[in-house]
C-alpha cells in the first residue's frame, strides 16, 4: 500500500474510537435512562429528551446498533482492503498469515479483560460489595470455555452483555478475508456477490449484513472503481461539488443511523417502514454505516483532511478495544452504586450528570493501560511469529 493510500485510511482509527464511545454512550443511556431506547413505553428521565432520542433522528447519538454496525463494517473493510491491495504473489501468504494470527490477536486482550472481570466479581462477592447482585454463576471451567470459544463461534453475551459481538468481529474478519481472495481489478462482477451475501445475511443472520458491505466498500476504494465512478459522472470533478455530495452522504448516514432500533416509527421515519420490512432495521443501520465510512472517505479525497485524523480520534482509535472491553464493567460495577450515592447530595440528572463524566474517564483511563500493558505487546508477540 503506498503512502497516499496509507494516509487516506487514517481516519478510520479516529472512527473505530467515536464508535466504541457510541457504544458506551448506548449503555449508559440504557441503564439510567431506558426510555431512551424503548420510547414513550417508559416514563421520561430526561424531560423527554431521553424519548426523543428513541425515535428522532437525533438518536443516532446514542443508537448501539448503529455504531456497532459501523465498527463491524470497519472489521470486515480492513482485512479486505488489505487482501485486495496485495500482490498476487503473496495472495496466499498474506491471507493465510491473517487468518492464523486472528485467533490470538483478539483473544489475548479479550481473556486478559475477561479474568480482570472475573476477579473482581469474585472479589465484590466474597466481600460484600456485589451493590446490583450481579450472578456469577458459572465456574472457571465454564467461564474458560466461554472465554475461549463459546463466545467467538456464537452470539454469548454470558460473560458481558456487549460481547455478543465479539462473534461478528472474529467470524466477519473471517468471511472477509476469504471472500476477498477471489476479487480483482477486472473482476467488478464481485459486486453483486458482496451484494448476494449481504442479501443470504439478512435471511440467515442480520448482524453479519455490514461485513459484507464493509468488503463491498473495500472493491469499491482499492481496485479505484470510486474514482471511475468521479470520472465518468463530471461533476463530480468539481471540489465544491463533491465536497457537498459527501457532506449530504454522511447526513444521510446519519439520519438512517437515528432509525429507531425497538420504537415503531410513527414520525418522519416512517416514509421508511417499507426499507425496514425490507432490511430489517439493523440492515438499515448497516447501510448507514456503510454510507458514513463511504461519504468521510470521499470528503477526505476531496480536502485531504478529516478531523477523525486528529490526534485525540487517533487516541481514541488506540485504545478502542478496551473501552469496548471495559466499559459496562465501569457501569455496571460502579456507575450505579455511584449515582446513587451522589444523588443523596445533588439533583437526579445532576447526579447522572457526575456520574456520566466519572464513568467516562475512569473508561478512557483503563483502555489506556490496558492498550499499554496488554495490546501494545500482544501485537510485538504477534510481530515475531512468523507463519
Amino acid at each position: 500500500m503506498d503512502k497516499e493510500k496509507r494516509e487516506r485510511l487514517i481516519w478510520l482509527d479516529g472512527l473505530k474510537g467515536l464508535a466504541c464511545l457510541g457504544v458506551f454512550t448506548h449503555h449508559f443511556f440504557l441503564g439510567f435512562y431506558p426510555a431512551s431506547y424503548f420510547g414513550p413505553v417508559l416514563e421520561t428521565g430526561l424531560n423527554g429528551v431521553d424519548i426523543a432520542f428513541s425515535r428522532e433522528p437525533i438518536g443516532f447519538l446514542i443508537n448501539g446498533n448503529f455504531w456497532v454496525n459501523v465498527f463491524v463494517l470497519i472489521a470486515a473493510f480492513l482485512p479486505a482492503c488489505a487482501i485486495m491491495r496485495c500482490n498476487r504473489e503473496e495472495l496466499n501468504s498474506k491471507a493465510g498469515t491473517m487468518i492464523l494470527k486472528r485467533y490470538p490477536r483478539l483473544a489475548i486482550p479479550v481473556t486478559v479483560a475477561c479474568v480482570i472481570y472475573y476477579l473482581i466479581m469474585r472479589g465484590l462477592i466474597a466481600t460484600g460489595g456485589n451493590y446490583m447482585d450481579k450472578e456469577l454463576s458459572y465456574g472457571p471451567f465454564q467461564f474458560m470455555l466461554h472465554t475461549l470459544f463459546n463466545q467467538y463461534l456464537t452470539e454469548d453475551s454470558t460473560i458481558q452483555g456487549s460481547y455478543w459481538t465479539l462473534h461478528e468481529l472474529f467470524l466477519g474478519a473471517y468471511f472477509a478475508i476469504l471472500i476477498s481472495i477471489p476479487s480483482d481489478k477486472k473482476r467488478p462482477g464481485m459486486l453483486m456477490v458482496y451484494l448476494a451475501a449481504f442479501a443470504a445475511f439478512r435471511v440467515c443472520s442480520l448482524s453479519f449484513m455490514a461485513c459484507a458491505l464493509g468488503v463491498f466498500l473495500a472493491d469499491m476504494v482499492s481496485y479505484g472503481r470510486c474514482d471511475a465512478v468521479k470520472e465518468k459522472l463530471g461533476f463530480l470533478k468539481n471540489k465544491k461539488a463533491g465536497i457537498c455530495i459527501s457532506l449530504l452522504t454522511i447526513l444521510l448516514s446519519l439520519f438512517l443511523g437515528g432509525y429507531p432500533s425497538y420504537v415503531v416509527p410513527e414520525n418522519i421515519y416512517s416514509v421508511l417502514k417499507p426499507l425496514a420490512v425490507l432490511l430489517s432495521p439493523i440492515g438499515i443501520h448497516a447501510l448507514a454505516a456503510y454510507l458514513l465510512v463511504g461519504g468521510i472517505y470521499m470528503l477526505h479525497s476531496y480536502t485531504g483532511f478529516s478531523i477523525l485524523s486528529s490526534a485525540p480520534f487517533r487516541f481514541l482509535g488506540r485504545i478502542c478495544m478496551g473501552i469496548y472491553l471495559f466499559h459496562l464493567m465501569w457501569i455496571e460495577l460502579l456507575g450505579y452504586w455511584l449515582k446513587d450515592r451522589l444523588a443523596e447530595k445533588y439533583a437526579g440528572n445532576t447526579a447522572t450528570l457526575i456520574t456520566f463524566f466519572i464513568i467516562t474517564a475512569g473508561i478512557l483511563l483503563t483502555a489506556f493501560v490496558f492498550n499499554l500493558l496488554v495490546e501494545k505487546p500482544c501485537e510485538k508477540l504477534l510481530k515475531k511469529i512468523r507463519v
